[in-house]
């Protein structure tokens, strides 16, 4: 999350909501704070999200790039 505090921004984020013990909801809510755009990673489906990130892009897993 450093990297938002110190004014660099990334360009295009896509955060696996999955981190094993955690969920990476929490650096989403700072993106959105700083009006980042981002997306979700996921192979659990939209349901996984919580209600204030419905309608955020979503990447089914597993995907290739």
């Amino acid at each position: 999350m450093a990297i938002i505090d110190v004014g660099s921004q990334p360009d295009a984020p896509m955060l696996d909501v999955n981190l094993g013990d955690e969920t990476s909801f929490a650096f989403a809510d700072r993106l959105a704070m700083a009006g980042i755009p981002f997306k979700f990673a996921t192979g659990y489906g939209a349901e996984v999200l919580p209600q204030k990130f419905a309608g955020t892009p979503i990447v089914a897993k597993p995907c290739a790039m």
